[in-house]
């Protein structure tokens, strides 16, 4: 039987055989189901500088004002930046792993769908 790929991109290739990754590795035939876990992004280092640039801006006078305000602006850039952390979690006998993570929801979405494809066309 030959060996059908479902996705080839960034280092990832899902075939109905297997299931590599830049780092190992798995055969399809001993992945039962998969799903996705989400980190959230970590936002408060971003708003705490926000917070003492609003603090800044209305407790000082002069050039403090320029300064809160810069702080303030920073502090917004640096939370909006911040993305969640998506992971393709592969379940097998031996348990649950990690297979790859990514900040592209989109990526992590074409993963896990090829993935199902490959247990869906292994029958």
């Amino acid at each position: 039987m030959d060996e059908r790929v479902f996705l080839d991109e960034n280092g990832m290739r899902v075939t109905n055989a297997r299931f590599i990754t830049p780092a190992q590795t798995y055969a399809m035939s001993g992945v039962t189901s998969v799903k996705r876990e989400i980190k959230p992004a970590n936002r408060v280092p971003g708003f705490l500088l926000a917070v003492l640039g609003v603090t800044i801006f209305f407790l000082g006078d002069g050039g403090w004002k320029v300064i809160g305000f810069l702080l303030l602006c920073a502090g917004v850039a640096v939370a909006v930046k911040e993305k969640d952390t998506h992971y393709v979690v592969i379940h097998s006998a031996s348990g649950e792993s990690r297979a790859t993570q990514s900040d592209d929801k989109g990526a992590i979405d074409r993963i896990i769908a090829a993935l199902n494809e490959s247990i869906i066309a292994r029958g």
